[in-house]
């Protein structure tokens, strides 16, 4: 893997680590406290706000419909154990047809909400909704494993809270009971009915055969007459009450739909679809098989019991003889059997019944369904049998035909009619036990404390939410500023391959100077020229190898100038003859800084285009330092990158390296020339200033993957115009500022270049600062003059050898101490021992 990958990888590595969150939420404490105010500020106008809600609550016991509908459970244990489920009475609790029913049993009027306004008015409860937006308000949970019921409701007034559960209570006995009574009622009344009817059939079939007897002259029937006419018989018998049972089971189905039609908007599937089914169809065949069998076998043992003890030539009609079936034990086994089978696919009728409805809470109309169909199955059985018995007995003389039909409906009255009145009174004895489904067991309360708003809860949860919304406010504003603000985040954007060289603090510049920004010339011993000085002495002991170097930023006013030549100034006293190029063909900047006048100054552009001598262009910018020398840009060229490819230029590099210790290039910026990527080809390594709040992470990785691509070694990096907070590391703590601050400012009495102490700054005050000084860059104040020429009697032929002696090498070695450098203090010593040695290799 490569540097350049090496590189990307490093400063692609998403993620924030908890220390960065902290150094986040500290740098935007002020929007954490804005978003946190915010949502507490909501949550307290709510609470003041809010209307308070009152409770109602009530437990009651309920017992289900079908336990009070059949004699069965009537008489049974589990009608008070209180374990069956109530998924169906639960549902018609919290129904529209009860709370309308309680609506309807309250005074509306005596009501009234926090306004005044009475609950009568249409805008309190919702005028034709207001059914729904009660419903909203009542809560029903059910006590597992019990039949026990508590329902709650809230409202804004206490009293209609109370008024309002306890009337439900009350409204849904009345409800369950009407549909329990309701369906047994029902019964009744059609037994009642049937009775006279069934009387009058009797009666009249009583009298018909009296007058057959006396008007004809048969005195005795054979005995096959009398065994077909038993037969027949026997099976109107078992086929009327059936019938009856049919009907029933027919009202009871209509009963149970239209209640659950008034209290459900999903109607229950019909008997005719669930004869459709697949499966119910193929169950009731199988019932139809079993209930064949039995029949055959039930007739036959009822014949023999009545007397019937020889068939007497029957065995075209029942195949068999009776008093020998009856005698064998496997007969009855097979009774038995046929018993338990036809138990078995009723109940999976029953089951069947139940998945095809898909509806809890309606076993009594599973049950009637079930009832109805097995019902209707046994009555097609028995009414094919009767017809064999029929069949035989209409090829009988006409005579005993009209006896034994007329018997025949004597015996089928008398048998419905004492089936009918067993009927009534198991009838009448349930539907007088109906006289209530529901028992309060605690009975409504009536609300002292409303229940909502729950004043320390909301606040508590507001609180949180608001600490929430302010840190989530801080990492989104911090995810919009693409700016590089500290130490940390430099490190982290540009990578572990690219070392960064120093940090340099945000000065004012001194305006009562000749350089305002030049602070190892105007202030040798301060905090801003030693740190200038640390980049000389890195440069003095060859960290970044090579002579040639030149210093870009991403943008323009990132302090590339002011950086460049106070480097310049420090190599200079420390002896080292240093050449500054004014690479930026642009806006050149190096004149201007120097208070130089650039109108008609030949420079760079004029050698390499042969039009102009280096002898001639090369000034002094500073007289006193007669060892900085300046090569002003020249005359502005229409292409600028021509410049840097022409081979010229490289020839003139080469020739000024042999009379220069150091040679800085000052180039224009990445987002402004084209012409960077052929300086960095030029020269031995790139030194990339950053702007502390200005210089953007997205430039700086465009820049070094530009330098990438190209094969450009990049010597590091500088951190300019940096305040307390960019010196802070991720974990909150000053990894730099503590000591250098405190330790120069306080130990060494060193000032500031404004000469007023350091102060904590927001990243706005920085942005404005960086607004001014690219306006500064437009307009020089003060008179501009002019430098004279560096080799005025011509270039000369040999290099420059002797080190001029420089009396703030002491600073120099101070500094080198101060910051534990070892190698800066090696080249030191060595310069001190011998003062022709050049400080490091390759020199």
């Amino acid at each position: 893997m490569n540097e350049q990958e090496n590189n990307t990888m490093a400063y692609e590595e998403e993620g924030i680590s908890l220390s960065e969150l902290f150094g986040i939420l500290k740098k935007y404490i002020g929007w954490c406290i804005f978003g946190f105010l915010i949502v507490v500020g909501i949550g307290i106008a709510y609470v003041m706000t809010a209307i308070p809600q009152y409770e109602s609550s009530a437990t009651i016991l309920v017992n289900p419909i079908q336990e009070s509908s059949t004699m069965d459970s009537l008489l049974s244990e589990s009608f008070s154990n209180g374990t069956k489920k109530i998924a169906t009475e639960t549902e018609l609790l919290s129904s529209s047809l009860n709370i309308q029913r309680t609506l309807d049993q309250l005074d509306l009027s005596s009501y009234f909400n926090h306004d005044g306004i009475p609950y009568s008015d249409p805008t309190v409860l919702g005028g034709p909704g207001a059914v729904e937006s009660l419903k909203k308000r009542l809560t029903v949970t059910t006590v597992k494993d019990t039949n026990l019921v508590k329902l709650t409701f809230t409202d804004s007034n206490p009293q209609f809270a109370h008024d309002f559960t306890e009337k439900l209570c009350r409204s849904y006995d009345v409800i369950l009971t009407d549909i329990a009574r309701n369906s047994k009622s029902a019964q009744r009344q059609f037994i009642e009915n049937q009775i006279p009817e069934n009387d009058a059939e009797l009666k009249k079939a009583t009298d018909a055969l009296g007058n057959f007897r006396k008007a004809s002259d048969i005195i005795q029937l054979t005995d096959k007459t009398s065994l077909l006419v038993s037969g027949d018989v026997y099976y109107q018998m078992k086929l009327e009450p059936l019938q009856m049972e049919y009907q029933e089971a027919q009202i009871g189905i209509a009963q149970f739909q239209k209640g659950w039609a008034s209290a459900f908007s999903t109607p229950l599937p019909t008997v005719e679809e669930i004869k459709q089914d697949k499966e119910i169809t193929s169950l009731l065949g199988r019932l139809n098989d079993l209930q064949e069998e039995l029949t055959m076998y039930e007739a036959v043992a009822a014949l023999n019991i009545s007397g019937s003890a020889n068939a007497g030539g029957t065995g075209t009609v029942l195949g068999m003889n009776a008093a020998a079936v009856s005698r064998t034990t496997q007969t009855q086994t097979r009774t038995n059997d046929l018993n338990n089978s036809i138990l078995q696919v009723k109940k999976q009728i029953l089951d069947r019944i139940g998945v095809i409805c898909g509806v809890k809470g309606a076993d009594t109309y599973y049950q009637s369904v079930s009832k109805l169909l097995s019902t209707e199955v046994l009555i097609s059985v028995l009414q094919s049998r009767e017809k064999v018995y029929s069949d035989e007995l209409s090829k009988l003389p006409d005579l005993q035909t009209q006896l034994a039909d007329l018997e025949r409906e004597v015996k089928v009255y008398e048998s419905v009619g004492l089936k009918l009145r067993d009927m009534l009174q198991e009838t009448k004895l349930v539907e007088a036990a109906v006289n209530s489904n529901v028992t309060v067991i605690d009975a409504a309360s009536m609300p002292i404390k409303p229940v909502k708003p729950n004043k320390m809860s909301i606040l508590a949860v507001s609180a949180l939410l608001g600490l929430a919304f302010g840190v989530l406010l801080a990492l989104l504003i911090n995810s919009q500023d693409d700016t590089i603000s500290t130490i940390e985040e430099l490190k982290k954007t540009q990578g572990k391959d690219i070392p960064m060289l120093t940090w340099i603090p945000f000065f004012l510049p001194n305006q009562k100077s000749k350089y305002p920004t030049l602070v190892v010339y105007n202030q040798p011993l301060s905090f801003q020229a030693e740190r200038f000085k640390l980049i000389a002495n890195l440069f003095y002991t060859n960290k970044p190898t090579g002579k040639l170097l030149s210093i870009t930023s991403c943008g323009m006013a990132e302090g590339k100038s002011t950086i460049i030549t106070n480097i310049a100034v420090s190599l200079a006293e420390m002896g080292k003859k240093v050449l500054l190029v004014d690479g930026d063909l642009r806006l050149p900047s190096l004149m201007p800084f120097f208070k130089l006048d650039p109108k008609d100054v030949k420079g760079m552009v004029d050698v390499v285009m042969g039009q102009e001598t280096l002898d001639k262009v090369i000034l002094i910018p500073i007289a006193d330092i007669p060892n900085l020398h300046l090569l002003p840009s020249g005359t502005k060229p229409l292409v600028p990158s021509a410049i840097y490819t022409n081979p010229a230029m490289k020839e003139t590099l080469q020739g000024l390296e042999k009379l220069y210790d150091y040679i800085i290039i000052d180039a224009p910026p990445l987002l402004h020339a084209s012409e960077l990527l052929t300086i960095g080809n030029l020269v031995d390594g790139m030194l990339i200033v950053v702007r502390s709040e200005v210089t953007t992470k997205s430039g700086l990785r465009e820049l070094i993957d530009t330098f990438n691509s190209a094969s450009i070694r990049i010597s590091g990096t500088v951190l300019n115009a940096c305040g307390r907070s960019a010196l802070v590391s991720a974990n909150g703590s000053s990894r730099y500022g503590s000591y250098a601050y405190s330790y120069y400012g306080k130990g060494y009495g060193y000032g500031y270049g404004d000469g007023t102490p350091q102060q904590r700054h927001t990243s706005r005050w920085y942005k404005i600062r960086y607004r001014k000084d690219v306006k500064a860059r437009s307009s020089v104040k003060g008179a501009l003059g002019t430098a004279p020429l560096a080799f005025p009697e011509g270039m000369p032929e040999e290099q420059f050898e002797t080190p001029v002696y420089n009396p703030l090498m002491h600073s120099l070695h101070t500094s080198a101490t101060m910051h534990d450098d070892p190698d800066s203090l090696a080249g030191l010593n060595a310069i001190e021992k011998d003062p022709s040695a050049k400080g490091g290799k390759g020199h």
